[in-house]
């Protein structure tokens, strides 16, 4: 016998929209520019900055991602636009971060973090994103802004370290019993009710925020072809620099082309 009720239809499946395309193109941008910090022959301090500013710009651009994966058709464009407008002074300060534009990196980073944290509703816990709330690894950049290189670099390496090792450690449970730990020091820590502050505080009230793992995972493989096609406009960049094309240049070039490819 055939059922009566009719079946449920099924959710529409989202796509990165034009806004979050256009946010994504920052990143080719920053790309490019740390590519610069490699052109005089690297030496392994050269790599290690460049992965500490690549991770400084990758993580920027997830924590905003993921707002935009949750806020879905509520995603305030003017906040997107504020962030490609930071992402945008990271990415011109890279060409001389050693020199003269390492204190606009610092601060642009530093606000966007900021602004990556406070965008969230509040009491939303975002338990995919533990960067939301916890923005202890933004401290050592700031503290970056006075003191020279080399500490300064090493206080950068130590923020991303401070990140990386809290999107490892997190889980969903952690993370919220953590969010309810400072929640509930937060009411403790308010004047006793009475007339005049009103009734008593009840308990805190948080709500969890998951992101929609078809759409981000489109968004970061949208990411990754962005990325990769720098690259290929890297080399392209590179070979047309050179008067003489010989078989070194040939092969170095096919090799990076088919680093890319298999990537």
């Amino acid at each position: 016998m055939e059922s009566t009720e009719s079946a449920a239809p099924a959710p529409a499946e989202r796509h990165a929209g034009w806004n979050e395309l256009f946010f994504d193109l920052v990143v080719v941008a920053g790309a490019g520019q740390l590519a610069h910090l490699l052109h005089d022959g690297p030496d392994p301090a050269d790599l290690a900055l460049y992965a500490v500013l690549y991770l400084a710009f990758w993580t920027t651009w997830a924590g905003f991602a993921v707002y935009g994966d949750n806020a879905a058709s509520e995603t305030r464009v003017r906040t997107l636009l504020v962030a490609m407008f930071g992402m945008a002074v990271m990415a011109a300060s890279v060409h001389t971060v050693q020199t003269g534009h390492a204190v606009a990196f610092v601060i642009a980073y530093v606000a966007l973090r900021w602004q990556a944290g406070r965008v969230w509703q509040r009491g939303s816990i975002v338990v995919d994103w533990p960067l939301a709330q916890f923005g202890s690894g933004a401290v050592p950049w700031l503290v970056s802004l006075f003191v020279d290189a080399p500490l300064r670099y090493w206080l950068w390496a130590l923020g991303i370290a401070l990140d990386i090792v809290t999107l490892l450690v997190s889980t969903r449970d952690r993370t919220l019993r953590r969010a309810h730990e400072r929640a509930a020091r937060r009411r403790d820590g308010r004047p006793p009710p009475g007339p005049a502050h009103g009734p008593a505080a009840g308990p805190p009230r948080l709500s969890e925020s998951r992101i929609d793992a078809a759409h981000m995972g489109e968004r970061l493989g949208l990411y990754v072809i962005i990325v990769l096609g720098e690259g290929v406009i890297q080399i392209i960049g590179a070979a047309s620099e050179r008067d003489d094309w010989d078989g070194p240049l040939a092969a170095t070039g096919l090799g990076a082309f088919g680093l890319l490819a298999g990537i």
